[in-house]
């Protein structure tokens, strides 16, 4: 299972479901794998995914990088909304077709299911 969500420095909040969760990620925080796995070229193709899948990305091609990467939820939350702006929040209308609502505390995240 591969989840698609906020990417981010080392030691926040980016890549929060993917590593509670202990599913994979497009990309959790980039410094983290540069220190562990040195650089490697597949982690400088990821670096730009999850920004085109969560702001620049046409819908067709929001779908081929999910596809590429096998992912199965995207993550819409606070921290989406706060790194890629709030049309996130709307940006998966239409691809995303079941979304489950989460509610803690003051967040407020949704997971939507990609795929069969």
């Amino acid at each position: 299972m591969v989840i698609a969500e906020a990417v981010g420095d080392e030691y926040t909040l980016a890549a929060r479901m993917s590593t509670y969760s202990g599913a994979a990620a497009v990309l959790g925080w980039s410094g983290h794998e540069v220190q562990w796995r040195g650089p490697l070229p597949e982690l400088g193709s990821r670096t730009g995914e999850p920004g085109r899948v969560y702001r620049d990305a046409p819908v067709e091609a929001i779908r081929s990088v999910l596809d590429r990467y096998a992912v199965r939820y995207v993550v819409v939350g606070d921290l989406e909304r706060d790194k890629y702006s709030d049309a996130v929040t709307t940006r998966f209308d239409g691809v995303l077709p079941r979304r489950v609502p989460l509610r803690r505390h003051q967040s407020s995240i949704e997971f939507g299911e990609y795929g069969p």
